[in-house]
């Protein structure tokens, strides 16, 4: 009987194993203009040697996700596009780049999934984007501010006028 549970432990513990797959860095964040394209570095750590598939998800723009299912949206139904490998063999440890380009403002929060079979993980990624090619004016681009100049302004108005009197003083002068 000792035998028997001996042997059966034995088999058991060559039947056990573990899958470990892990992604660094945790969170990406992208501060950017609209139209420039922006790429940063991810790896990729697993116990063993496996392909792994990529993809990526958006929560819905304003949305604060509060779960995976709040990430329901394409890059492209939020006028960004993210270029990566689709699938990727990885021997314990791969760097790799992923680019991303936002063809509009906003403030944008996604994930990279990385998986393999059952077994998946991600990081997220919130990105600013910017439209800096607009011409922007505020209050105090349009107004006037003379506060530093109003003395100048005042000085030079009545020396103007100051001089236009007396040459209308002079004319009258000579016609006499």
């Amino acid at each position: 009987m000792k035998f028997a549970i001996l042997l059966t432990f034995i088999l058991f513990i060559g039947c056990a194993s573990a899958f470990q797959i892990g992604v660094y860095p945790a969170e990406i964040n992208i501060s950017s203009n609209v139209g420039e394209r922006n790429c940063f570095g991810v790896g990729i750590l697993t116990s063993t040697n496996v392909s792994i598939k990529i993809g990526d998800r958006w929560a819905g723009e304003g949305i604060k996700p509060n779960g995976l299912k709040d990430y329901n949206l394409t890059a492209s139904d939020l006028g960004l596009e993210v270029y990566h490998a689709d699938n990727i063999y990885v021997d314990k440890e791969k760097s790799l780049e992923i680019c991303i380009l936002a063809h509009r403002g906003g403030n944008f929060r996604g994930g990279l999934l990385f998986s393999s079979g059952a077994y998946g993980v991600g990081n997220l990624i919130n990105i600013h984007a910017e439209n800096r090619n607009m011409l922007e004016l505020t209050g105090a681009f349009i107004g006037t501010n003379f506060k530093g100049n109003a003395l100048l302004v005042v000085i030079i108005s009545v020396g103007l006028l100051g001089i236009l009197v007396l040459v209308f003083i002079l004319i009258k002068i000579r016609k006499n």
